[in-house]
């Protein structure tokens, strides 16, 4: 009995695709300055502060347990 060492290929002999998950790319910290106009531009566009604060929160702009007042 042989053993395929090969990896697997498609159909048209390209090596099958790989999912590119966040996790592969390095992430470059946002200066205060950029958080500030992120936030701003959230806030502008956003149909109400509780949406502002939802995507604020889930862009990591918005400290939750700051406003929370836990340490």
């Amino acid at each position: 009995m042989t053993t395929n060492t090969r990896s697997p290929r498609r159909a048209n002999g390209a090596e099958p695709r790989r999912e590119t998950l966040l996790t592969d790319f390095a992430v470059t910290p946002i200066s205060p300055a950029d958080r500030r106009r992120a936030a701003l531009a959230v806030c502008d566009r956003a149909s109400s502060p509780a949406e502002a604060h939802d995507i604020l929160e889930a862009l990591g702009l918005l400290d939750v347990q700051l406003l929370r007042g836990a340490a």
